[in-house]
């Protein structure tokens, strides 16, 4: 075994998965921060002034609401199931985007809908899509299908 893998261990157990994205996502704001004003011109004063109260409540709801409830999952289920619950985002970001922000619904949006729900479902229950109504949750599917929602 070598030093990297001991120290990637290292760094998961000692750390967490919390500090770890509070990490990841302070070095992407630094990144990110510069190359926004350089490329975008944004005027922050301006921006925090009028849209400061959503944009904070997206930020918690989005990277520390997420990440808490996906890792809170993966206590109860297996990062297989995590993982295709995940896959159902598209739909639940046209079904929220339809009736939170009254977007317009075109016919490829419907159809890509249908067919990454359906896909989905299709997946999840090996084929057999009656196992929908059949099948027991756990927890953290639960928390996954929440997770996506936030």
């Amino acid at each position: 075994m070598g030093w990297q893998s001991l120290n990637r261990k290292y760094v998961v157990a000692e750390i967490g998965p919390l500090w770890l994205t509070f990490i990841r996502w302070s070095v992407a704001f630094l990144f990110l921060l510069p190359i926004s004003y350089f490329l975008e011109r944004p005027r922050y004063g301006e921006i925090m002034k009028q849209f400061w109260l959503p944009l904070s409540i997206t930020g918690i709801l989005g990277i520390i609401g997420y990440n808490l409830l996906l890792y809170g999952a993966l206590e109860y289920t297996s990062p297989m199931n995590a993982a295709i619950v995940n896959a159902l985002n598209p739909a639940v970001i046209v079904i929220l985007s339809y009736f939170l922000l009254k977007e317009r619904m075109t016919f490829v949006n419907v159809v890509g809908f249908i067919l990454s729900l359906v896909s989905v479902l299709f997946i999840l229950t090996n084929g057999h899509l009656q196992w929908i109504f059949q099948t027991s949750y756990n927890r953290g599917d639960l928390m996954m299908l929440i997770a996506g929602v936030v």
